[in-house]
């Protein structure tokens, strides 16, 4: 499924030191990733490790967002590093020995939404 609308947070971005070193392309994966692991349960797999642990499949995220131009699992990987790095996504510590990518909602995750309305000028 191709994402057709891609939302980034700037004042989130300005705001907090902790997304200093993250680019839009890293935004933009965030922002298929926060789609697929709050809204898609077509692709998701919950259950076997744990109800906030989401199974996300890297083919799956590439064909979402063509955008990014990346073409392989370990370049998406290493942009999921980033977020990782930043606080917005935890991968899970067995994925490795699962041979599968888990993420969940990171401790900086909500910072990436706004909290209230305010009046746009």
């Amino acid at each position: 499924m191709l994402k057709r609308t891609i939302q980034i947070n700037q004042e989130a971005i300005v705001d907090n030191k902790e997304f200093k070193n993250l680019d839009p392309i890293d935004l933009t994966i965030f922002d298929a990733l926060q789609f697929i692991m709050t809204w898609d349960k077509r692709i998701t797999g919950r259950g076997s490790i744990g109800k906030e642990w989401v199974l996300v499949k890297h083919e799956y995220l590439l064909k979402s967002i063509p955008i990014v131009r990346i073409n392989s699992s370990r370049g998406i990987r290493n942009r999921i590093d980033r977020l990782v790095s930043a606080g917005l996504i935890e991968k899970h510590p067995d994925c490795d020995d699962l041979k599968k990518t888990y993420y969940k909602q990171g401790i900086n995750w909500h910072k990436m939404f706004i909290r209230e309305y305010r009046d746009w000028e």
